[in-house]
């Protein structure tokens, strides 16, 4: 794999190639790789499966048979053992990505079943938390909050309805790492567009991140300054940016943009931090980025 040179792009991002590599992360069980990299080898990551699955059903895509594979992998892994996870920890995070993501694709599930499992989860992973930002009450559960409770109308879920309000009440631990901010205000942008009151305003989350932007158009990994660029939260800034004001933050979006092309690796996929990590959910928000940035595409509803 090539080294990403740290200059502005000339193009724009390729988004055929991006589409092409998205759909490659894709193995033939249903799994998705995390990242593609010589050194450090990508991984069986049910969070990435849950954001491509997200992914195929914003483009329409929820029914192909790609799509089945990774929805049948999501199921069979929620409804065996009551949670997604991986290397024997179980996440909260993941497991109510996933229960949405799967109503999202029009799966037929057990949704009252699973939400009854997930409510038993007394942190954010099981069966043991630790000192991790994902393994805390921090802001990036509002999201996983927001979107079962979006999950939970659409299956007319009183228990999930009941499950979402109280993992609110409980996010409320503040986070320093940028990527879990920009979970934050999905949360509360959708919060707000289910007819919840907002706890912080998204307003607030999306000035934030353009004071955190970089010279480069990127935005670092945690609000200090240090360690970055990362691509996954810059491509999560300019979504938040393109949905709240898009006019408002259009220079913050194209530096955004520019860096993003900068980190289009030769096979299609956005690299994640200067490592070469050719990263999933990056390239997943990427391509989102890049259609809502032009106005395309109802963004609020596939936050």
């Amino acid at each position: 794999m090539e080294d990403v040179a740290i200059t502005r792009a000339s193009h724009p991002v390729d988004r055929g190639a991006l589409d092409h590599w998205l759909r490659s992360a894709v193995e033939h069980r249903g799994c998705v790789r995390s990242w593609v990299h010589p050194v450090e080898p990508g991984y069986d990551y049910p969070e990435a499966a849950v954001l491509w699955l997200s992914w195929a059903a914003w483009r329409g895509e929820a029914h192909t048979e790609q799509a089945r594979r990774v929805a049948a992998r999501l199921l069979e892994d929620l409804t065996s053992q009551g949670s997604l996870g991986r290397g024997g920890q179980r996440y909260l995070f993941d497991s109510c990505l996933g229960l949405h993501a799967l109503v999202r694709a029009d799966v037929d599930l057990p949704f009252d079943r699973i939400v009854e499992g997930l409510a038993r989860f007394e942190a954010p992973v099981q069966p043991r938390a630790g000192a991790r930002w994902s393994e805390r009450w921090t802001g990036h559960m509002d999201r996983a909050a927001a979107l079962l409770l979006q999950a939970a109308h659409q299956r007319r879920s009183e228990p999930g309805v009941r499950l979402a309000r109280r993992l609110r009440e409980r996010a409320s631990e503040t986070s320093d790492y940028v990527h879990a901010l920009a979970y934050a205000a999905e949360g509360e942008l959708l919060f707000r567009a289910l007819g919840e009151p907002a706890r912080r305003a998204p307003e607030r989350f999306a000035a934030q991140l353009a004071e955190l932007q970089r010279a480069d158009g990127a935005l670092p990994a945690w609000i200090d300054g240090r360690e970055g660029p990362r691509l996954d939260a810059t491509a999560q800034a300019v979504r938040l940016w393109a949905l709240i004001d898009r006019d408002h933050y259009d220079a913050p979006i194209q530096a955004a943009l520019g860096v993003l092309a900068t980190w289009q690796h030769r096979t299609g996929g956005i690299c994640y931090d200067p490592r070469g990590h050719v990263n999933t959910w990056t390239s997943i928000f990427a391509d989102q980025a890049l259609v809502w940035a032009e106005g395309g595409a109802n963004g609020l509803a596939w936050i």
